[in-house]
């Protein structure tokens, strides 16, 4: 029933969504067109019914589905205009024959009024039916609007003059306290209140004859009037007059009107009525449209007319300033046939109710603003599946097949026919949801296009939503022969109830079976087929507890993950006569599984595997030490060998800190291996201090360190026999001052005055007169210090007896 009109411009822009929707009312009074040559005139629309007026005189009452609920025969011609009240309990209709007829609904009355003259326009108020003064105004071609009211006491009808003078009326509307009326000069509103007229719109210069086109009052709220007459169209809107201008002019009504908006068309109008913040349009463009008058007139021909052919008239969505938006050709019946003033374009003028009649003499046509359904329809028909789905997700669409599963099945179907089966497989969760059938039915489809891998990451796999056995060991089945890492991913990360771990067992040594094992390669994890079958055999054995084969595969394997499996199940005993395994698999993960289970492997047991590497045992008694220093003590006197052999730097902290060592034995070792310091902490702690100190001036030469060594000792015989050994040079002598100056808390444990009183005279020293200046420096404020600490002790022991003088007098 509707078709876009093609615009050239915009023949390469992609093509919008409708707006509005379409479909033919089938009107009893109308259907049989061979034996009834009934024709429609005019049409009102109300909340409870539709009221259709015919050429032959005929006023039919419609329900809402185009039932006729009865019909009234009053007048002779053509009926030209249909007003109902309010509640819906009258109807005015006026005709060519002169009369004006009012018809109660329910109370079945009849009256009419004959003026003799064409009627062109009725309206009643809108309270007609609980006004005992039954008002209505009605006008045509007698040129007067009448103005008809009820005697409340003596039942006689009273017909005054509401206006005259100014041609032929052409259209009235009645809303609340407002008429609005059209004539040949223009557009004229009275208030009904004040009993005036407040406002006068004139027909613009140019504009159509006012008795070719019909004019079309409609007031879209109680104070808003839009007006459609020939080309153009005027919104005026009722305002309270200014009090200054009142005051200024008391005659002038309270009220006024102003227009807001104003545009001309390039077509003429059948119609208008509001639509949202937008205006609805009839539009009917005549084979040679002449636009403008005198020197501004101009011809605009319609493409495609042929002969005057009369056109499709068209229903236009255009801004309240001219601005088209949409634009429908309507496809009526016999159009070519039809001039502007056959079309009517109505709607519930009481409410603002989105229904829209479009009247043509042989049909109605419904329109209907379209809806989240409707868009969703018009996108699958153009395979915009992907749009659609958006559109189900954001809005509320009511028909079932517009559900998100259903419209989601659509697009699934359409991005497995186009290949995209990545983006089909992210979209299942959404769609399918908890559906355990059409998740079946969706793997099955990529099952059967060799396409399953890219569903493993969105499989549902619990707690709340799991599918069948079957579904999971298809999906294992098909990685088993395509992707042996995203197999053995699967088998780490689904529980195992999910599928059977036996019979997924049974086929990885089938499959296994088939491959050859790699070459191995000391330190390197293998990836091939044969290890990724090996390691997932080795997951299913785990699964199914069988933890003995399981560790094997994974030595088997070099896995380092090895660690976690075996502290996942405590499997602590199968490492025990393993450890040198291990080690080579990985020496600190293994290390630090030692240690941190020292109760379930003892030391002593893991020595005794490691006793041929004395590498490993060193690493693992040094990790041991620094984890806990008594759990190997027993081994101190083996680790001095293995630090001196294997980390000869370390050796001296350790001495330093372990107290299970024989240092006879440890004095051995460090002499075989020529460490000096070593051997002089060793025998240091022997009790061997002069021998020390002379290994350290006869091979380190070190002056500074001999020092330390005396401060550490304590023995004033170290610093007798360091003098001693250091007058056979100046230079040690040089050293040996300087190095009391510098070493914190020499002079305080050594006498410079003893060295001082024994170098031989006429010996040159290096430096001599700053380094006695230094001591000398350093020795004074030593004895301030000692003063001042002797005050302060004879300070507070005077202090202490006072108070113990004062308690021993008090008690």
């Amino acid at each position: 029933v509707r078709m876009r009109v093609p615009v050239e411009e915009e023949e390469e822009e992609e093509e919008e969504p409708p707006q509005l929707k379409y479909n033919r009312l089938v009107v009893e009074p109308l259907k049989d067109q061979v034996n009834n040559q009934e024709t429609a005139s005019g049409m009102a629309v109300c909340n409870k019914f539709l009221v259709l007026g015919t050429h032959s005189g005929k006023v039919h009452v419609l329900d809402n589905l185009g039932h006729l609920i009865n019909s009234h025969s009053i007048h002779t011609a053509t009926v030209n205009e249909i007003s109902v009240d309010l509640n819906g309990e009258f109807i005015a209709a006026c005709g060519n024959d002169g009369k004006v007829s009012i018809m109660g609904i329910y109370d079945k009355s009849v009256a009419t009024h004959n003026f003799e003259r064409p009627v062109k326009s009725v309206a009643l108020e809108p309270t007609y039916g609980s006004n005992q003064a039954r008002p209505l105004v009605a006008g045509g071609m007698g040129e007067v609007l009448h103005y008809i009211t009820k005697s409340r006491f003596l039942r006689t009808t009273k017909v005054e003059t509401l206006h005259q003078g100014e041609g032929k009326i052409y259209a009235v509307q009645w809303r609340k306290d407002l008429i609005a009326w059209a004539n040949d000069a223009g557009i004229k509103i009275y208030d009904t209140i004040s009993e005036q007229r407040i406002c006068r719109i004139e027909r613009p210069d140019g504009s159509p004859r006012p008795d070719v086109f019909r004019c079309d009052l409609c007031f879209e709220t109680d104070d808003t009037l839009i007006i459609a007459w020939g080309n153009w169209v005027r919104i005026c809107v009722i305002r309270d007059r200014d009090p200054v201008e009142r005051i200024a002019d008391p005659t002038l009504p309270g009220r006024r009107g102003e227009i807001t908006h104003s545009f001309e068309t390039d077509f003429f109008i059948c119609g208008v009525a509001p639509f949202g913040a937008n205006l609805l349009l009839l539009a009917y463009e005549a084979p040679d449209m002449v636009v403008g008058a005198g020197a501004n007139a101009k011809r605009k021909p319609r493409p495609g007319a042929a002969n005057g052919a009369a056109p499709r008239p068209e229903l236009r969505i255009v801004k309240r300033d001219g601005q088209e938006i949409a634009c429908d050709s309507l496809n009526i019946k016999d159009h070519h046939k039809w001039f502007a003033t056959d079309y009517r374009l109505e709607h519930n003028r009481q409410t603002r109710e989105n229904i829209y009649y479009i009247l043509s003499p042989l049909e109605i046509i419904i329109a209907k603003p379209c809806d989240d359904d409707d868009y969703v329809s018009w996108l699958l028909k153009r395979f915009r599946y992907g749009e659609a789905l958006n559109c189900v997700r954001t809005h509320n669409c009511k028909k079932p097949e517009h559900s998100l599963q259903a419209v989601g099945e659509k697009y699934l179907t359409h991005l497995v026919e186009v290949g995209d089966y990545k983006s089909a497989s992210s979209s299942f969760k959404e769609i399918l949801g908890t559906n355990a059938g059409l998740w079946e039915k969706w793997i099955s489809i990529l099952e059967k296009a060799g396409q399953l891998r890219w569903v493993v990451s969105y499989l549902p796999t619990g707690p709340a939503f799991i599918l069948s056995m079957h579904t999971y060991k298809v999906v294992l089945s098909y990685l088993i022969k395509t992707d042996h890492h995203a197999f053995v991913h699967c088998l780490k990360t689904w529980q195992p109830s999910l599928y059977s771990t036996h019979d997924m067992i049974q086929e990885v040594q089938q499959r296994r079976s088939t491959l050859k094992p790699p070459a191995k390669q000391s330190g390197v994890e293998a990836s091939d087929p044969y290890t990724s079958l090996s390691l997932a055999l080795a997951t299913l054995y785990e699964h199914e507890q069988q933890y003995a084969r399981a560790l094997k595969l994974y030595l088997e394997l070099n896995r380092s993950d090895v660690f976690d499996f075996i502290q996942r199940h405590s499997l602590f005993d199968a490492v025990a006569d393993k450890v040198m395994a291990f080690m080579d698999l990985n020496r600190d993960r293994t290390l630090q599984l030692l240690v941190d289970n020292v109760d379930r492997l003892p030391v002593e047991h893991v020595i005794s595997q490691l006793e041929g590497n004395s590498g490993y045992e060193h690493l693992y008694l040094d990790r041991l030490f620094k984890t806990d220093a008594k759990r190997g003590a027993a081994y101190h006197n083996r680790q001095v060998e293995l630090y001196a052999e294997h980390e000869p730097e370390c050796l001296l902290m350790f001495l330093r800190s372990s107290e299970n060592i024989n240092w006879k034995a440890a004095l051995q070792i460090c002499r075989a291996k020529s460490m000096i310091r070593e051997q002089v902490f060793v025998m240091g702690r022997m009790g061997d201090t002069h021998n020390a100190l002379k290994l350290i001036m006869t091979k380190l030469g070190d002056v500074k360190e001999a020092v330390r060594f005396i401060m550490e000792h304590h023995d004033d015989d170290l610093f007798d026999l360091l003098i001693e050994l250091c007058l056979k040079s100046a230079n040690l002598i040089s050293d040996l001052l300087e190095h009391l100056a510098s070493v914190e808390g020499a002079m305080r444990t050594i006498d410079p005055l003893v060295l001082i009183h024994k170098i031989p005279s006429g010996i040159k020293i290096p430096g001599l007169r700053d380094k006695l200046v230094k001591i000398v420096h350093n020795n004074s404020l030593t004895k301030v210090l000692k003063d001042g600490c002797r005050d302060v002790l004879q300070k507070d022991l005077v202090a202490l007896e006072r108070d113990l003088f004062t308690g021993h007098a008090q008690a």
